[in-house]
């Protein structure tokens, strides 16, 4: 992985970026993995616009995971019935930068990775389009497109012919899958390498995309809620993402380590493929490792549902990870979280109330007031499992520990603390 695969990011119309758009559309048949049929219309019209609600955001351009080899003439790109693009046989892999407005910035990242069972990708409604609304709330996102099994080129044909061929093409490869012993269990190597690649190379230009490299996230939906789970519980630490979205996966138990991120998991109880007659044994997994999860199963959705509202309930998941991730401390103030040491020692708006313990934790000066009144908790080894509960949340589970004197004093030292100055910390009332 050398720099000199990184493109010049130049910003530029969302309508014409990555590649150029297939001249007729062909028809898919919903596979396995939840795509929805393609429609006939041979017009493509990209419905995403760059700037929606009065918050632009600015799709940069892609960036080569590795040196790009020959095929990319071998990449199609379909349009389904709800005008969203499918891609397929994906052999050179790429992060697409969906930047936020500078001033709207937080400094955190995530890398988005559409699904589509590991032959194709949900390149918008599991893509750009989560992309752009984590975008809008001021996260840098990156679209990976990763390498992806050959498939045989769809042809002109009728639309049954291309039905059984696309059946056919699935079976073999759910017998490949499955004679790997993988089952959807893990990610294909070429495409946990992809994703690994992803982190790195995120991390190692932080300081060009001004965000935190301790605050890179990776969210996936489907396959590539997979390979969000495969990156997670990697070896590899340095590739390992600081949180994870997995978005209607497996949920086969696993290994999960002691050390393993913080896992937000999202799937609809009538999901056909990893939820009917299932057990959900990924959820204990993460619990019997004693790592923070965050699990929402919603009654209806099925599976692929992306940005798409197939429920009400379900049509919320975006919303309830930003809540999850501001709960974590991941999304903070927009200029505290910009990534520099300073910053990083000095995290505003300090008070009992509103304040995630993991921001006292994260600062020097807040963590020694805390301490003062509440040495159990700092120095406890579980403290990863409490950071998004502020003190007053947390002494309704133990009440006896975090009383209301203390939670008083604490409040008259941050107040004392900001009037003399001594530590040079902000508090908000």
């Amino acid at each position: 992985m050398n720099n000199n695969c990184l493109n010049t990011i130049r910003r530029r119309n969302y309508t014409s970026r990555l590649i150029n758009p297939f001249s007729k559309t062909l028809c898919l048949l919903a596979i396995l993995c939840g795509l929805p049929a393609c429609s006939s219309n041979n017009a493509y019209v990209n419905k995403n616009t760059q700037q929606e609600d009065s918050v632009a955001v600015t799709v940069a351009e892609p960036i080569f995971l590795r040196t790009p080899g020959n095929g990319a003439d071998s990449e199609q790109w379909e349009q389904n019935q709800n005008g969203h693009r499918i891609l397929r046989n994906v052999i050179n892999p790429t992060i697409t930068p969906v930047l936020p407005e500078p001033e709207k910035a937080n400094g955190a990242a995530v890398i988005v990775a559409p699904g589509g069972g590991f032959i194709s990708l949900s390149i918008d409604n599991e893509g750009f389009d989560v992309a752009r609304w984590l975008a809008k709330q001021g996260f840098t996102a990156f679209v990976l497109k990763y390498r992806l099994i050959a498939m045989p080129p769809v042809l002109d044909a009728s639309l049954a012919d291309d039905q059984k061929r696309i059946q056919e093409n699935h079976l073999a490869i759910n017998r490949h899958e499955r004679a790997k012993g993988l089952q959807f269990f893990k990610a294909p190597k070429d495409v946990l390498e992809d994703s690994s690649d992803a982190v790195k190379i995120i991390r190692s230009q932080a300081k060009q995309w001004q965000i935190d490299p301790q605050r890179v996230g990776f969210i996936g939906f489907s396959a590539g809620a997979v390979a969000a789970l495969s990156v997670g519980l990697t070896d590899d630490n340095e590739a390992r993402p600081d949180f994870l979205a997995s978005i209607y996966p497996s949920m086969m138990s696993r290994y999960v380590p002691a050390d393993a991120p913080p896992l937000f998991l999202v799937i609809a109880m009538d999901d056909p493929l990893f939820a009917k007659g299932k057990e959900f044994g990924l959820i204990q997994s993460w619990r019997d490792a004693g790592r923070p999860i965050e699990a929402h199963l919603y009654e209806r959705g099925g599976h692929g549902f992306g940005m798409e509202k197939r429920s009400h309930a379900s049509a919320k998941w975006i919303n309830q990870l930003y809540d999850w991730l501001q709960d974590r401390g991941m999304v903070g103030d927009q200029q505290a979280n910009t990534v520099t040491s300073e910053a990083s020692k000095q995290p505003a708006n300090f008070n009992v109330t509103d304040t995630p313990i993991g921001h006292f934790l994260d600062n020097p000066e807040a963590k020694q007031i805390l301490e003062q009144f509440l040495p159990d908790i700092v120095g406890s080894n579980q403290t990863s499992m409490i950071r998004g509960q502020s003190l007053s949340q947390l002494r309704r589970y133990i009440p006896d520990a975090i009383t209301e004197e203390k939670l008083i004093a604490i409040q008259e030292v941050l107040d004392d603390v900001i009037n003399k100055r001594k530590y040079n910390i902000n508090f908000k009332a």
